[in-house]
């Protein structure tokens, strides 16, 4: 299982942390198997110690035991704590990784809304210009006819003229 939480190649962190919190799960398992033995080796020797005169080789017998007994419990926790900080590192790297995913996403996202904004913009300048074509077109039909009515008036003008002029 450990070999299997440190392969960054293969697996995801999260798989990892799988594999940590099962070989933590293991690991346990059996050391509370040695702890629960060690134990009882030790409480056999006190009760052993106790009923009989206990020589001087059965008491150091007895404080190895008690010594094995802190030592297993020592470990276990030592193995909990780098079994915990391998979890917590590959937490922080499963963390790592969702947000550079997320973040990669946000800038996928706004090159989006930006052609998105540009392709609007250019359509409004495309209608703005037609508008302002067929506005120029109108003005300018409106000019000719304007002229046109002048050139008339003057005609009109000139022909009253001359007929008063008769």
């Amino acid at each position: 299982m450990l070999e299997k939480a440190v392969d960054k190649e293969r697996y995801t962190a999260e798989e990892r942390i799988g594999f940590l919190q099962e070989a933590a799960r293991i690991e346990q398992e059996i050391t509370d198997k040695e702890i629960e033995n060690a134990q009882l080796r030790l409480d056999a020797k006190v009760a052993e110690n106790a009923l009989a005169d206990s020589t001087k080789e059965d008491l150091q017998e007895e404080a190895e035991l008690r010594a094995n007994l802190i030592n297993l419990e020592t470990a276990r926790l030592s193995k909990q704590k780098a079994v915990t900080a391998q979890i917590l590192g590959a937490n922080r790297e499963a963390a790592a990784v969702r947000k550079a995913e997320a973040d990669k996403a946000a800038a996928d996202q706004k090159v989006i809304d930006d052609a998105e904004l540009a392709r609007k913009a250019s359509i409004q300048a495309l209608e703005d210009e037609q508008i302002k074509q067929r506005q120029d077109a109108e003005a300018q039909t409106e000019l000719t006819k304007i002229e046109l009515e002048k050139q008339r008036a003057i005609q009109k003008l000139d022909l009253l003229n001359a007929t008063e002029d008769e």
